[in-house]
Protein backbone atom coordinates (compact mmCIF):
# COMPACT_ATOMS: atom_id res chain seq x y z
CA UNK A 1 0.00 0.00 0.00
CA UNK A 2 1.30 3.46 -0.81
CA UNK A 3 0.16 7.03 -0.53
CA UNK A 4 1.23 10.59 0.05
CA UNK A 5 1.00 12.74 3.19
CA UNK A 6 -0.09 16.27 2.28
CA UNK A 7 -0.54 19.59 4.06
CA UNK A 8 -3.88 21.40 3.84
CA UNK A 9 -2.34 23.30 0.89
CA UNK A 10 -1.49 20.11 -1.00
CA UNK A 11 2.27 20.16 -0.37
CA UNK A 12 4.05 16.89 0.47
CA UNK A 13 5.14 16.40 4.10
CA UNK A 14 8.75 15.17 4.19
CA UNK A 15 10.10 12.87 6.92
CA UNK A 16 6.71 12.24 8.57
CA UNK A 17 5.88 9.04 10.43
CA UNK A 18 2.82 7.34 8.92
CA UNK A 19 0.91 4.77 10.96
CA UNK A 20 -1.75 2.22 10.03
CA UNK A 21 -3.59 1.46 13.25
CA UNK A 22 -5.87 -1.62 13.18
CA UNK A 23 -9.36 -0.67 14.39
CA UNK A 24 -9.80 -4.11 15.97
CA UNK A 25 -6.62 -3.76 18.03
CA UNK A 26 -3.13 -4.99 17.45
CA UNK A 27 0.16 -3.30 16.72
CA UNK A 28 0.40 -0.29 14.43
CA UNK A 29 2.33 -0.62 11.18
CA UNK A 30 4.77 2.24 10.61
CA UNK A 31 6.35 3.83 7.55
CA UNK A 32 8.10 7.11 6.81
CA UNK A 33 7.61 9.66 4.06
CA UNK A 34 10.33 10.64 1.64
CA UNK A 35 11.14 14.23 0.67
CA UNK A 36 7.98 14.46 -1.49
CA UNK A 37 5.66 13.13 1.22
CA UNK A 38 5.30 9.71 -0.44
CA UNK A 39 5.23 6.58 1.70
CA UNK A 40 4.84 2.86 1.19
CA UNK A 41 4.09 -0.05 3.49
CA UNK A 42 6.31 -2.75 2.00
CA UNK A 43 5.22 -5.59 4.29
CA UNK A 44 1.91 -7.23 3.49
CA UNK A 45 -0.93 -5.28 5.05
CA UNK A 46 -3.84 -7.60 5.85
CA UNK A 47 -7.35 -6.58 4.75
CA UNK A 48 -9.31 -4.77 7.43
CA UNK A 49 -10.33 -1.44 8.92
CA UNK A 50 -7.60 0.96 9.98
CA UNK A 51 -6.97 4.47 11.14
CA UNK A 52 -4.15 6.16 9.25
CA UNK A 53 -2.22 9.10 10.69
CA UNK A 54 0.84 11.03 9.52
CA UNK A 55 2.80 12.75 12.27
CA UNK A 56 5.89 14.94 12.29
CA UNK A 57 8.37 15.60 15.05
CA UNK A 58 8.33 12.14 16.68
CA UNK A 59 11.52 10.74 18.16
CA UNK A 60 12.42 7.13 17.32
CA UNK A 61 11.35 5.76 20.76
CA UNK A 62 7.90 7.36 20.31
CA UNK A 63 7.33 5.48 17.06
CA UNK A 64 7.25 2.17 18.99
CA UNK A 65 5.47 3.39 22.14
CA UNK A 66 1.95 1.85 22.32
CA UNK A 67 0.71 4.78 24.44
CA UNK A 68 1.63 7.23 21.67
CA UNK A 69 -0.26 5.10 19.15
CA UNK A 70 -3.32 4.89 21.42
CA UNK A 71 -3.52 8.69 21.60
CA UNK A 72 -3.53 8.99 17.80
CA UNK A 73 -5.99 6.15 17.19
CA UNK A 74 -8.93 8.57 17.39
CA UNK A 75 -7.17 11.28 15.36
CA UNK A 76 -6.45 9.18 12.27
CA UNK A 77 -8.48 9.06 9.08
CA UNK A 78 -10.60 5.92 8.62
CA UNK A 79 -9.43 3.54 5.92
CA UNK A 80 -10.63 0.12 4.77
CA UNK A 81 -8.19 -2.15 2.94
CA UNK A 82 -9.69 -4.91 0.83
CA UNK A 83 -8.26 -8.04 -0.71
CA UNK A 84 -6.24 -7.46 -3.86
CA UNK A 85 -6.73 -10.03 -6.61
CA UNK A 86 -4.27 -10.95 -9.35
CA UNK A 87 -4.46 -8.53 -12.25
CA UNK A 88 -5.53 -5.48 -10.19
CA UNK A 89 -3.21 -2.47 -10.40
Amino acid sequence: MRGRALTEHGDGVPDASVFLIPKGGGPAIASRTDQTGSYEFTAGVPPGDYGVAALTGLYEPERADPDVMTRFRVRGTDLTIGVRTVGQP
